[in-house]
């Protein structure tokens, strides 16, 4: 009993020191991060003391900024030519500078300052900032209190990335495996290049035949065909550096066997020995024909790959190689539920947490029940997260776009007790997913199997609009029976999201199945009838433009929109009709009394905007009243018309009489005859005819007014 309760406590305190490992790791690289991203830490000075001292107390090192430091002061100040300036922002804690890295705004154009050679500031003029000044020498007193500022990383991550690439070249394995790790929300970092040669890490443990290393950087994200500055891929240097492995493995993940260096060459052309080019070109062959064939499913070839593998016959350079298109062997099994296959690749030890191109697990990609239990019964992580947060839970829920719910294997899940409140990246839980794609049935599977209330809970405790609700999700997804459903058991909009939807489908920016259906349901939620969007405009502004039928439009009406509301152009929604040639619309509209005499601020009625008067005339929408009115409208444009162009004919102007054709001129005869043969008659006889047509169009235009 004794020695069992030894054991017990053992044990426990085992646990909980990982447990506290990881927690303490957590905490000490979130901290770094941190730092990271601020670039500065401070130091309050505890007594009297030169910088030079302050550095030596505390261990400071100012390296970064070539041995300057910089105190915090609320005084007046000379900024003169070379002396640097670090500001905070009060409220958001940034640190600004134009030092620390390329490219940086300078601090004189974010205070808005002259730049001269030396400029004096007053901090009380920028209350939103904290100045922290450069000191001019290390011997400089600091005063007890002062707040002391230093550099502790640098603005960029050159120094970093030549660590990374240094380590990969030297096979300093954990060092890769850790670096890769800390920055990995930086997803450029592991294809960061050499200055001088554009050499990334993959070139270096390519050519110097690190497999592991390599086959971690392509498990991490690293480019296959990254090129540098000779235009060599990684498949160059593995080949320059004869690594028959590692050039095997770089075609097994795909690399591109057709691009040209600098020298015009393909990788293949590049080989110069005979043999060695054989090999990779038998190798490229290969994946070329199964590769396509597996990816459409082919069960027999990945069967008899497996076992030539197996046997050793035709091995795999590494059965964790994202050969299929991203994907591994094991990722498409699961995906077409080949068991027997997945089982074997678990017995030949391929890791039941393998991640594919986009991070998902085998879990993620398996699609019927007895697949995903074979993994989990091999130890597959249940809570394991893809690129994008998602466990296999949310992908679940999601489901296949018009297919039917997974409800197996959600209840496998559920059964297996996977959180159904973990959020992905965007904040979303499980049960979001499932709106998103109307699945009622999943829904009420969660809901069943939450008999904490937990989901309910986190719903509730979401505050702001991101997420968006339940709702939201299912009516801009197209799913009103979905929304419909939820709505009575008692799920609710967050504030202003009806209005917004609203908007999104007036201005067809959602596109839903029936608009009028949602619109109705929408009001009938409370949303606003009378909303103000951007513009000025309001939901019956867009109403009013849609084409089509209008019941959109009278569902407004009926819900109490205001009929001659004015956006901030002064227009109407019958100015929107009338411009959309909406005829029926704008019939709607005075209907319900909209003002036909209202102008905008460019002073045009609604009918000032209608192209083809004839069309609407004709329609029949109109009273007699309204019809009346279109006419003289009509009538008044062909004379604007007439107008217009009167303006624009003016008389041509006479040249000046040439005195030496005066006599000439007065001894020929006046006669009829010559009179219509000079210049003058011929500009006033064509002047004449334009004036009779343009009248004839008008009198045209009065008889059509007066029938």
């Amino acid at each position: 009993m004794a020695v069992a309760s030894y054991f017990t406590f053992f044990f426990m305190v085992a646990y909980k020191y990982r447990q506290c490992k990881i927690v303490i790791e957590r905490i000490v690289r979130r901290h770094i991060q941190e730092s990271i991203r601020n670039r500065f830490d401070s130091v309050t000075i505890p007594r009297n003391i030169t910088i030079n001292d302050l550095c030596l107390s505390y261990v400071i090192n100012l390296s970064l900024t070539n041995g300057s430091g910089f105190y915090l002061s609320d005084s007046r100040e000379m900024l003169t030519e070379g002396r640097r300036l670090v500001l905070k922002h009060k409220e958001s804690g940034e640190y600004l500078d134009d030092f620390s890295s390329k490219n940086k705004v300078s601090i004189k154009t974010i205070l808005g300052l002259p730049k001269t050679d030396a400029v004096e500031i007053n901090p009380v003029h920028y209350p939103q900032y904290e100045f922290y000044y450069e000191a001019p020498s290390r011997n400089k007193h600091l005063k007890a209190g002062t707040v002391f500022l230093y550099q502790v990383f640098p603005g960029n991550y050159t120094n970093w990335q030549r660590t990374f690439i240094r380590a990969a070249r030297e096979n300093q394995m954990e060092t890769v495996d850790k670096m890769i790790t800390f920055f990995r929300s930086s997803p450029d970092f592991i294809n960061a290049k050499e200055p001088k040669t554009g050499h990334t890490a993959l070139h270096h443990a390519a050519r110097h035949g690190h497999f592991d290393v390599v086959r971690v950087l392509l498990e991490n994200g690293a480019s296959t065909d990254s090129k540098n500055n000779f235009q060599c891929t990684p498949i160059y240097s593995a080949i320059d550096g004869l690594q028959r492995q590692v050039a095997h493995l770089l075609i097994e993940w795909g690399c591109d066997m057709h691009c040209k260096n600098a020298k015009k060459l393909t990788p293949l052309e590049a080989v110069k020995n005979d043999e060695f080019r054989q090999f990779l070109a038998d190798l490229y062959e290969h994946y070329s024909n199964i590769v396509p064939q597996i990816m459409r499913g082919d069960k027999s070839l990945m069967e008899k790959v497996l076992h030539d593998h197996s046997t050793g016959k035709r091995e795999f350079c590494c059965l964790r190689s994202r050969c299929i298109n991203g994907s591994t062997l094991l990722h498409t099994a699961c995906y077409y539920g080949y068991q027997e296959i997945v089982k074997d690749l678990l017995q030949m030890r391929v890791d039941v947490n393998l991640q594919d191109y986009k991070g998902a697990s085998p879990l993620h990609r398996a699609k019927d029940h007895q697949t995903m239990l074979i993994l989990l019964e091999n130890g597959a992580n249940i809570g394991a997260e893809d690129a994008e947060g998602n466990t296999c839970l949310h992908v679940k829920c999601y489901g296949e776009i018009e297919k039917p719910s997974e409800l197996d294997c959600i209840e496998l899940l559920l059964a297996r007790e996977a959180n159904p409140v973990k959020r992905n990246n965007r904040g979303l839980l499980p049960i979001h997913c499932c709106a998103m794609q109307g699945r009622v049935d999943a829904m009420r599977l969660l809901l069943d199997y939450d008999k904490n209330d937990s989901i309910l809970k986190a719903l509730n405790n979401e505050s702001d609009r991101n997420p968006p609700s339940l709702l939201h999700l299912a009516i801009a997804n197209d799913f009103l029976d979905c929304a419909e459903w939820m709505m009575n058991k008692g799920f609710h909009f967050k504030d202003k999201e009806q209005d917004i939807l609203m908007r999104r489908i007036l201005t067809e920016q959602v596109k839903v199945t029936d608009r009028a259906e949602c619109v109705r349901f929408l009001l009938d939620q409370g949303a606003d009838p009378n909303p103000l969007y951007p513009g000025g405009n309001s939901s019956l502004h867009y109403a009013a433009s849609l084409s089509g039928p209008t019941d959109i439009l009278e569902l407004l009406l009926m819900h109490g929109a205001d009929v001659d509301i004015l956006n901030s152009e002064g227009s109407s929604p019958l100015m929107f009709a009338c411009q959309a040639n909406n005829q029926f619309a704008a019939s709607v509209l005075i209907g319900e009394g909209a003002n036909v005499r209202q102008k905008n601020v460019h002073g045009l009625t609604a009918f000032d905007h209608i192209v083809d008067f004839e069309e609407w005339i004709g329609s029949g929408y109109f009273s007699d009243e309204i019809t009346a009115r279109l006419k003289a409208y009509s009538l008044k444009h062909s004379r604007d018309l007439i107008r217009a162009i009167s303006k624009r004919v003016k008389p041509m102007a006479l040249p000046r009489a040439d005195p030496a054709l005066t006599l000439e001129s007065r001894s020929r005869s006046s006669s009829a005859a010559n009179w219509s043969k000079s210049p003058i008659a011929s500009y006033q006889l064509c002047h004449g005819c334009y004036y009779n047509e343009l009248s004839v169009l008008c009198a045209n235009k009065q008889q059509n007014a007066d029938r």
